[in-house]
């Protein structure tokens, strides 16, 4: 056992006494136990602590996952469109019946329209589930009303024109699925006349008929659904159908010489084109395999929602990248050469800086739309005016980290070491400002795209076309109907938000693992 002398001791203390640690022992380094994290190892480590920075990375992902894949999953396409569907709500067939995402809202009509919803002939009935009545009281006198679900996607029939190749292939589908696709044809030329003739004789209206007449059949042009004769109200001068001691209307089908019923015409001289009256859900049926319904709704022109949020997602991720990778390599270069020269270099570079910020975005946006847009395209001109002016924010950053780290010790010594300004630029001083610069570039992704809302919305760009769209395009189709038909907005203000949020979450959880300040922290 070594002796252990103290203070005390020390000056008496004898050699013999004393005795090597570890004498039959080799001393050496010792191994590391752990493998060398590389730079990018060790902030990716740092990013995945940052447990809000994942859930909203994995969130991102879905939107992506979302805009790329959606339009696959439907035979529908960004320029498709179906004007009879225009303004149907969104559906989804797992909530038939419920009240909640079905198609239905809550309707309240006046007796007249009630009566036409009432007397639908076709398949699916606009009336659903159970309906209560009420009387509102008024200058005029008490008015009856009717308060019930409707079925937004309850079509009703329309007349449409088709080849004669095409009229027996509906028929054929009919002998097979055992469905009714066409309805008789309504002969009301000839009711209309002889009903004003009666009416004009009997002497029941003292003014002049021809107005009346040429409304009601205006009314039979315009609305496929009228099958039923109408007459005129026993006060005023609008029209009621025409009721049998039953209680039923009375129906005007074209009849032929054997009296049954019409249900094609010839719509050209040569007969080659057919005029029929159709169910219209069951012909949508028909024609592409399934029944109608629309996910997210349908706009003012029958456009799916859901297909054009998903193609203008596209559109606007892939810009907003652009524009953010573009004015991250331009800033970051500018900003580099700026702050760490300085003297007369950056005197010059931050002057010209002050010319480009000085001019307004909207009047540039508007300039390159106007002249620029005639080459190039609406979306080439748009980035181009992103572009021009968007890098002078990344550059002033990065000049302002330069002026802070290129004094700092560890940089003088690798000048004093020899280092070209090359490596002092890029590997001594840019990774200590690529935090704050990455975390400014993803940020200024969703920045992009509310700009571009914002330039849609005063229609300073034009981007409303059958085949392409963005966000900002459906934000500003929808603000008109937001108080009648809210869906049109809602889901791409929805989707808009989430990604705001999710890029902020993102972007503080990249700054934080790209700060060198934070390397070997647990």
């Amino acid at each position: 056992m070594a002796h252990i002398v103290s203070p005390k001791d020390y000056a008496g203390y004898k050699s013999d006494k004393m005795t090597f640690v570890q004498q039959d022992k080799s001393i050496h380094d010792v191994k590391f136990e752990t493998k060398p994290v590389s730079y990018l190892r060790g902030c990716w480590r740092r990013f995945c602590r940052n447990k809000g920075s994942i859930v909203a990375g994995i969130i991102l992902f879905l939107l992506i996952s979302f805009a790329i894949i959606a339009p696959l999953t439907t035979p529908r396409t960004v320029s498709w469109s179906d004007a009879n569907y225009s303004y149907v709500l969104p559906k989804n067939p797992m909530f038939n019946g419920t009240g909640f995402w079905d198609g239905t809202e809550q309707a309240k009509v006046y007796e007249a329209k009630y009566v036409e919803y009432l007397w639908y002939e076709t398949e699916d009935k606009p009336i659903v589930g159970e309906v209560q009545t009420g009387v509102e009281s008024s200058i005029k006198g008490d008015t009856t009303y009717y308060t019930f679900r409707h079925d937004t996607y309850a079509i009703g029939a329309k007349e449409i024109s088709v080849s004669s190749d095409e009229l027996a292939k509906i028929q054929e589908w009919e002998k097979d699925k055992d469905r009714k696709i066409l309805l008789p044809l309504v002969d009301y030329e000839e009711y209309v006349d002889e009903y004003f003739d009666e009416v004009e004789a009997s002497g029941r209206i003292l003014v002049d008929t021809t107005t009346l007449r040429n409304n009601m059949k205006r009314m039979y042009e315009q609305e496929a659904n009228l099958y039923y004769k109408l007459q005129l109200r026993s006060k005023g001068q609008q029209f009621e159908p025409t009721l049998d001691s039953k209680g039923q209307v009375v129906p005007l089908y074209m009849t032929d010489a054997n009296g049954d019923y019409v249900y094609s015409a010839n719509h050209d001289a040569e007969g080659l084109s057919k005029l029929v009256r159709v169910d219209y859900n069951v012909y949508y049926e028909y024609v592409y395999g399934a029944k109608c319904f629309y996910l997210f709704g349908a706009n003012s022109t029958g456009f799916d929602i859901f297909v054009r949020l998903a193609s203008g997602a596209r559109l606007s991720l892939i810009l907003g990248v652009s524009v953010s990778v573009i004015n991250l390599l331009i800033g970051l270069l500018w900003g580099a050469i700026s702050g760490y020269y300085g003297g007369t270099v950056d005197l010059v570079m931050e002057r010209v800086t002050d010319i480009l910020s000085s001019i307004p975005f909207v009047i540039m946006a508007t300039l390159f739309q106007l002249h620029l847009a005639k080459q190039v395209g609406p979306i080439v001109s748009l980035l181009f005016a992103f572009v021009l002016t968007g890098w002078i924010g990344t550059a002033s950053t990065t000049r302002m980290q330069f002026y802070r780290f290129k004094d700092q010790e560890y940089v003088l010594a690798s000048r004093t070491l020899g280092a070209k300004d090359r490596r002092l630029i890029f590997v001594d001083i840019l990774p200590n400002a690529l935090g704050t610069l990455i975390t400014s570039s993803v940020l200024m992704i969703p920045g992009v795209i509310f700009s571009e809302s914002s330039l849609s919305f005063l229609n300073i760009i034009d981007l409303t076309n059958s085949d392409i769209t963005s966000v900002g395009t459906l934000l500003n189709d929808g603000s008109s109907f937001l108080s009648t038909y809210p869906h049109m907005i809602m889901f791409p203000a929805i989707f808009i938000s989430i990604l705001m949020i999710t890029f902020n979450l993102i972007g503080n959880g990249l700054r934080d693992a790209f700060n060198p300040t934070l390397r070997g922290e647990e």
